[in-house]
């Protein structure tokens, strides 16, 4: 798998050119992408990541890194980056079956797995979209009932806050009258 055949796939997946150095999230997102397509597929360094896109390795850490969490939060950019692993993974998988056909060793069993793989992965997507939804339905539950608590908490403070006024007023008031 090379970087080129990567940044590729990236770019037709994205629609987005990753060598161009703006700054606007869709261009970070997508670089990110193939920053962590590019660590997972290739032996290749951090800072030769970052190279490749005119980025030094810190860029592609903080990148890689941040992916994770805007993929927990942005179903689509999850989708893109699932969309892209996909491809790679039937690309490489093609790579190894035209190996085989020039080996001339090809027989029914490989082709098999490679649609069995392709297969798995395809339904392993789909359900991580299905998990994505249903965990963001329970994160935006469990969020109103802390919101909920939260302003019951205030509420109970500035309660609790005029009840000790008023104490600390008839205290003083009762200590100074006898």
């Amino acid at each position: 798998m090379t970087k080129e055949q990567i940044k590729k796939l990236v770019v037709e997946n994205t629609g987005i050119d990753i060598d161009n150095p703006i700054r606007k999230r869709p261009f970070v997102e997508a670089r990110a992408i193939y920053y962590k397509l590019l660590k997972e597929y290739t032996l290749l360094s951090l800072a030769e990541i970052g190279d490749h896109v005119k980025k030094n390795h810190a860029t592609v850490i903080h990148g890689i890194k941040n992916l994770d969490s805007w993929c927990k939060s942005d179903v689509t950019l999850k989708n893109k980056y699932l969309n892209s692993k996909i491809r790679l993974e039937i690309l490489k998988e093609n790579i190894k079956s035209d190996n085989l056909v020039l080996k001339k060793e090809i027989n029914l069993a490989d082709v098999e797995k490679i649609v069995d793989r392709y297969l798995n992965l395809k339904q392993k997507a789909s359900k991580q979209t299905e998990s994505n939804k249903e965990l963001l339905e329970q994160v935006n539950c469990f969020f109103n009932i802390l919101k909920n608590l939260t302003n019951k908490y205030n509420e109970n403070e500035r309660e609790n806050r005029s009840l000790k006024r008023r104490f600390l007023y008839w205290k003083n008031k009762f200590k100074n009258n006898y």
